[in-house]
């Protein structure tokens, strides 16, 4: 998926292995948390430039979302 990250960072690409459970329409206009201070992964032809924070449950994953007043780019901590 393309993922704007804010002005600081921009946009960058990250798989994050959920498409079995989600469609596009589950997340679009919708905030969730990403790790992209890491390098990044080589998978087949392309490249994952982070990952997508998730809870790994036994049926499938539960993404998690963030509020509207939490800006692109912000710190998790």
């Amino acid at each position: 998926m393309k993922v704007d990250l804010g002005k600081e960072i921009g946009e960058r690409v990250i798989f994050s292995g959920i498409k079995e459970w989600y469609g596009a329409e589950d997340l679009k206009e919708k905030k969730f948390m990403f790790l992209v201070n890491m390098e990044p992964k080589k998978m087949g032809e392309e490249e994952s430039q982070g990952m997508m924070l998730m809870v790994d449950e036994e049926e499938k994953p539960e993404l998690i979302e963030v509020g509207e007043k939490v800006r692109e780019g912000s710190v998790i901590r």
